[in-house]
């Protein structure tokens, strides 16, 4: 008997299930008193901040609690237990599939009374093993980024080497991006993944596969690039895995707004001109004939190149950074019309 097709899809997508790693992280620990001696039965909640969503558990007769599947964020713990005030811990971090020890330590009072606990040494991960590199949204925002692609500053890991001829790793560019080596276990040996679903791609019949698509800076909250050793969660590759975690909605309004200015007058010297001493050489800026011609100004109308061109001048920066637009006369270039 013939099985159906459908069987054969079902088990490829368990095995798909099964090689993925959560991007979730969770916050661990255990609950003792004054003397250290373990407390059952607290009910410790963590918060996310953003979003207001919470998850809770108990802890056990050893005094231990556990909480999974917490989204990457910024969350509140509390801890409460009647006889025992109540324990609040503000900002503790859990980052992209880590998992956060938090000991919990409560005093004898009413439970209307408060312990807080906010000026402290940031919470790692003790419960991995595996090496690599957490880049947080603080990082990923404010980092230089060429062509607006998060995934180059996968560069930035220790043991990670960039196997490309120096080219531009835009985001549109899968084949550069893919092109790292991470501990010496060679280029295109590593796994990317977007909330623990693999983002990989065979499309080019070259014998390997590179990353598919590489999400915007909007659009990425934190990813997590482990070199080595990995757990259980974590196979199928022998190079480094990539794991993103996208954005998502808060309590908050926000959006962004998008601004790119590439112009040889923003360059600074390279080793040949600092070595022979010669100035950049600096195009005029591309709207700089809408200052040049006085009757194209006034009828507000861009001048074509016939009626007014510009010229190249070897100048440098005469004046700190002009506002928006440059004017021409702020960077002593001087446009012929």
């Amino acid at each position: 008997m013939r099985n159906p097709g459908w069987i054969g899809e079902f088990l490829l997508l368990g095995a798909l299930l099964v090689w993925a790693q959560d991007p979730r992280g969770a916050i661990t620990g255990s609950v003792v008193d004054a003397t250290n001696a373990v407390i059952p039965g607290v009910l410790v909640r963590a918060t996310n901040v953003e979003t207001g969503v919470s998850a809770s558990a108990t802890s056990n007769a050893a005094g231990n609690y556990h909480i999974p599947f917490l989204p990457p964020g910024t969350y509140r713990v509390t801890a409460e237990l009647t006889g025992f005030k109540r324990f609040v811990r503000e900002g503790v971090e859990v980052r992209v599939g880590e998992t956060v020890g938090l000991t919990i330590q409560m005093e004898l009072g009413a439970v209307t009374e408060t312990v807080e606990v906010k000026e402290t040494t940031p919470l790692l991960d003790t419960t991995a093993a595996s090496l690599g590199q957490v880049f947080d949204q603080r990082r990923i925002l404010e980092l230089p980024q060429r062509g607006y692609n998060p995934m180059e500053l996968t560069l930035l890991t220790p043991g990670v080497v960039n196997t490309t001829n120096m080219r531009l790793r835009k985001a549109m560019a899968p084949e550069a991006t893919s092109q790292i080596m991470a501990d010496g276990a060679g280029q295109y040996n590593n796994e990317f993944q977007i909330d623990g679903i693999t983002n990989m791609s065979t499309d080019r019949g070259r014998g390997y596969s590179r990353i598919a698509f590489s999400p915007p800076i909007g659009a990425v909250r934190e990813f997590n690039m482990q070199t080595t050793s990995y757990d259980a969660s974590v196979g199928r590759t022998m190079g480094a895995v990539i794991n993103v975690s996208t954005n998502s909605g808060t309590n908050e309004l926000r959006g962004e707004l998008h601004y790119v200015l590439r112009h040889s007058s923003l360059d600074a010297p390279n080793f040949f001109n600092a070595r022979t001493s010669t100035r950049i050489t600096v195009t005029a800026f591309p709207w700089a004939d809408r200052w040049c011609c006085p009757a194209c100004t006034a009828a507000a109308i861009a001048p074509s190149r016939s009626t007014c061109s510009t010229t190249t001048a070897s100048v440098r920066p005469t004046s700190t950074l002009p506002r928006f637009p440059p004017q021409p006369s702020a960077w002593g270039i001087s446009p012929s019309c």
